[in-house]
């Protein structure tokens, strides 16, 4: 039942902070939450986590993404059969912008018959990176993504790509407002373009104006 650490986890924009599988689970309570983003899923046995005054049975198979800092506390079910688990906990620079990227509500949960892949994602990233060193941090990075990416386009119905533009150009319409003296230039690097025509393009695309028209429209 092996778990690891990643040290330099916090050097990429996302990466794994703690990963481990074939875990027997001892009772956790933290009134506090986890200060990271937590993915919980059952190998054998039953689990009961209790959060938001919810209680959910994690069945063999099941899985659950818990944002940081809710209260949870979670143990076998009633002794039944001993329970083990897979988990992976999240950090990196982008670590706490997750919430606005993958979740609209405390948790996330995902039943059996779609985690198998999650399962198996943990299993060749234990054995690839962590017994083997077949790939690197870089690749370790590029990896927690995808299977973010996997929970996100399960939940919210859009790649993360998409769900990403909608948020930058909303908050390039605040941004137009509440800095008239900022450049067009100035305003797509502070909501990520690098390219200020594309940035035209995706904000004429989503609003049917150019920022430029935006602007006038509220006197600016």
């Amino acid at each position: 039942m092996p778990i690891f650490f990643k040290p330099s986890a916090s050097d990429f924009s996302l990466s794994a902070d703690s990963i481990g599988n074939r875990w027997l689970q001892e009772p956790v309570v933290r009134p506090n939450g986890f200060p990271l983003y937590h993915w919980i899923q059952t190998e054998r046995g039953e689990g009961l986590l209790t959060l938001k005054g919810q209680e959910l049975l994690l069945k063999p198979g099941d899985g659950v993404l818990i944002a940081p800092h809710v209260p949870h506390e979670y143990r076998e079910n009633d002794g039944r059969e001993m329970w083990f688990t897979s988990f992976l906990t999240f950090d990196g620079k982008l670590s706490d912008d997750l919430y606005k990227i993958c979740a609209v509500s405390p948790y996330l949960f995902v039943p059996a018959s779609e985690g198998a892949w999650f399962q198996e994602w943990i299993d060749r990233i234990i054995d690839s990176h962590f017994l083997k060193n077949d790939i690197d941090d870089a690749a370790l990075s590029v990896g927690c993504f995808e299977f973010l990416t996997r929970l996100f386009q399960r939940f919210v119905g859009s790649s993360v790509r998409s769900y990403i533009s909608v948020l930058r150009i909303s908050r390039a319409k605040e941004l137009l407002i509440s800095r008239p003296y900022t450049t067009l230039d100035g305003i797509a690097a502070l909501c990520g373009y690098r390219d200020v025509s594309y940035f035209i393009s995706v904000f004429r695309q989503q609003t049917g104006t150019t920022p430029k028209q935006f602007r006038k429209l509220y006197g600016i």
